[in-house]
């Protein structure tokens, strides 16, 4: 089975600890779909009718999942495959951009981006995000959406709900087109707490952007730092404009 897009690759297990436990899963595909293989499978196993995903990960040695809505779906590989969820917005889908999965000293995260179309209307520009943290809710009134009493029956055995964070102390993160990193802003000189270093996360280049760079030798490159404080974008500079390049994080080993 081969793969024209793989946005996430997740490894379960130490394959030469744990060689018969060991999953690769991967998030692949145009339509964000999961693939998975154990190490003497022969080839890929995709998961049939399985939700669209913006984002896995490992969580508690649990493998997760969000849609775009943003629905949370706990996947279970280990003998018949199951989807389940975990955790929704009920009656108030958020629609936004993109969706990412964050461990946050054991607690599970999800960013929401929002983008507006830019000026020359060939990409996309951030304008802010949304935090939420899962927590368990154990009865109606620890429920946090507008609904009736007695529609609490409706979710019934969905015991999860996102909660809005305003704040993730000193804590900084970045996002973009590789996978989502975290850490102590007093470990790495420059960077400031409570931010979110963001950028292009765009896996297809369309033909009409490689265009409109050929000819004008200007491309809106969606780079830059929001402050969740104040709800702030400062722009990141330095940065090729070029459409063919893309931007990723690279975290460094240090000592």
């Amino acid at each position: 089975m081969k793969f024209r897009i793989v946005n996430k690759v997740l490894l379960f297990s130490d394959p030469v600890e744990d060689p018969d436990n060991c999953i690769v899963v991967a998030l692949v595909s145009a339509v964000c779909t999961i693939a998975y293989c154990r190490i003497k499978d022969k080839k890929w196993k995709e998961i049939d009718d399985s939700p669209c995903f913006s984002d896995i990960i490992k969580h508690n040695n649990v493998l997760y999942g969000v849609t775009f809505l943003p629905d949370l779906f706990a996947i279970d590989l280990t003998g018949d495959v199951k989807v389940t969820l975990v955790a929704c917005f009920c009656r108030f889908p958020r629609p936004c951009t993109e969706c990412y999965l964050m461990d946050s000293f054991g607690k599970l995260l999800l960013l929401l981006k929002f983008s507006r179309v830019s000026d020359d209307r060939y990409s996309l520009i951030t304008y802010k995000f949304e935090i939420f943290e899962l927590k368990e809710v154990l009865s109606f009134s620890d429920y946090d959406h507008d609904i009736e009493e007695d529609e609490w029956e409706h979710v019934d055995g969905i015991r999860y709900q996102w909660f809005e964070v305003k704040s993730i102390g000193n804590q900084v993160v970045f996002i973009g087109y590789n996978q989502t990193v975290w850490f102590d802003s007093h470990r790495y000189l420059g960077c400031k707490a409570n931010r979110i270093y963001f950028a292009d996360c765009d896996i297809e280049i369309d033909a009409q952007r490689v265009t409109s760079w050929f000819r004008n030798k200007s491309y809106s490159r969606d780079v830059g730092i929001y402050h969740i404080d104040d709800d702030r974008i400062e722009p990141f500079p330095g940065f090729s404009t070029c459409p063919h390049a893309q931007t990723v994080w690279l975290s460094p080993i240090i000592q």
